[in-house]
């Protein structure tokens, strides 16, 4: 019985061994890589995460599935799809991820996780060779990345350009001139806000701005259409934007040129002594006042059309709540929010946010 027990012994150690080692040659054929292309740069300054996979000696039958890298003050700003290669015995798949820092200092980069699969070969109770498949977990390094402030006068940080186009310079009163500013170029657009210059005499309705990525690269469009209504002649004054450029690591502002509007039919300045034939001027007068109601009534239909396929913003989401006040920062009360939102967000600092005023706000702006 001894011998007997001791020969299980045995065999139940050796078991174990193997299935050890068996673990420790599937680890040991797949290697993570997380790789930076920059590891000292600005808040908001967008940068690359990659994430390597090595298999070798093995067919990759089943493609390995990516965790989004978890990190703290990094935000994610998009994602390209895996792109596979093969290096000698071994196959290679990287995935890009563009991300850009929110808080200023020694910023921790998590291991990615990359789940594997591997399929075993198993007899069944009848003795059937079948294949069982299971995912296992494997883990990258970890990284450090250095994030400075940038300067108090702006949070863009990349190259932009800055144009506005209106579709004519000569229109009648009261109807509307359509316009589009855009700015093109590389950074984080996600930040992105243009303050329109109000202009004397003038009524400005301005779209929710849209986003879209140009070409390949991390080149970005940011779009937003503009109308003009006015009485008599106006100029469109300069739309600036301030941005700190990387290549010179200093400040720049760019801005639009002056557009000078001239308008036909315009009000003039009151002349004495018109009595006469006042049927006629106000039979012109009511005209012009239901047309000037007919072409706000359409204007505020439109935009009530726009903010019902417009995503309501949630109060969580800072950023996007930082996005909608900055257009309304003039108002009152609106521009502490917005200061204690930029030191939480950007600044790292424990600000206090009243969550319920920002539900007023949001409530308020987004009618």
């Amino acid at each position: 019985m001894q011998k007997l027990g001791s020969l299980l012994f045995i065999l139940l150690v050796t078991a174990v061994l193997q299935a050890d080692v068996t673990a420790a040659d599937k680890s040991s054929d797949v290697v993570i890589t997380l790789q930076a292309s920059k590891e000292h740069l600005f808040v908001g300054e967008p940068f690359d995460l990659e994430v390597t996979v090595q298999r070798c000696n093995t067919i990759e039958r089943v493609p390995p599935i990516f965790v989004a890298p978890q990190t703290e003050h990094i935000w994610v700003k998009r994602v390209y799809k895996p792109i596979q290669a093969q290096e000698n015995n071994c196959s290679v798949i990287k995935r890009r991820y563009v991300v850009s820092a929110q808080q200023s200092g020694l910023l921790n980069i998590h291991a990615a996780e990359v789940k594997v699969a591997y399929d075993e070969e198993q007899r069944d109770a009848w003795g059937n060779l079948t294949t069982e498949r299971y995912w296992e977990s494997h883990y990258s390094n970890t990284l450090e990345i250095n994030a400075k402030n940038l300067p108090d006068a702006t949070t863009l940080v990349g190259e932009f350009f800055l144009t506005l186009k209106v579709e004519n310079r000569e229109v009648a009163a009261n109807r509307a001139l359509n316009a589009e500013l855009t700015v093109e170029g590389a950074g984080n657009f996600e930040d992105l806000s243009v303050v329109i210059p109000k202009i004397s005499g003038v009524d400005i309705f301005v779209t929710e701005p849209e986003l879209e990525q140009v070409g390949s690269e991390d080149q970005e469009r940011w779009r937003q259409k503009l109308t003009f209504v006015g009485k008599r002649d106006f100029t469109i004054v300069p739309i600036t934007l301030a941005y700190f450029d990387l290549s010179d690591e200093r400040l720049k502002t760019v801005q639009t040129e002056v557009i000078p509007i001239h308008v036909t039919g315009g009000k003039r300045d009151i002349l004495p002594k018109i009595k006469e034939d006042t049927s006629g001027v106000t039979a012109w007068y009511i005209l012009g006042v239901i047309f000037a109601l007919g072409f706000l009534i359409a204007v505020w239909s439109k935009s009530l059309k726009e903010k019902a396929g417009r995503p309501k913003v949630s109060y969580h989401d800072h950023k996007a709540v930082l996005r909608l006040l900055l257009v309304h920062k003039d108002d009152e009360g609106v521009l502490e929010v917005i200061e204690r939102l930029e030191a939480s967000l950007y600044e790292g600092k424990e600000s206090v946010i009243d969550q319920k005023e920002i539900k007023k706000l949001l409530k308020k702006y987004q009618k």
